[in-house]
């Protein structure tokens, strides 16, 4: 016995209810994350890797999304208050503050 399909609903396939972040991306992301075009991140990229960029994976050839946004907020610190990966040490600035205010 066959059925009518004319009035059947078919279910719509199955479509992507959330987005799935690759934690490695290839260097065309990077390079867009950087705000730079690839062929400029590919001549840049052994001076980035100089400075402590993030290499690329040895099997993969991708990088690790969140490495290289550890070494942004490493070089300007999200508040500005790391410099070049180096934090002052809380007391030290404290200490140096009087001094300062000392001096004028």
């Amino acid at each position: 016995m066959s059925f009518p399909t004319e009035n059947r609903r078919v279910p719509p396939a199955m479509t992507m209810r959330f987005k799935i972040v690759p934690p490695d991306v290839p260097a065309s992301a990077v390079s867009r994350l950087l705000g730079i075009s690839e062929a400029h991140f590919a001549n840049c990229l052994a001076d980035l890797l100089a400075r402590g960029f993030p290499g690329p994976d040895a099997t993969t050839g991708n990088f690790d999304l969140k490495a290289v946004e550890a070494w942004q907020d490493r070089r300007s610190g999200p508040s500005g208050a790391i410099v070049a990966g180096i934090a002052k040490d809380a007391g030290a600035v404290v200490a140096e503050r009087p001094a300062a205010m000392r001096n004028g």
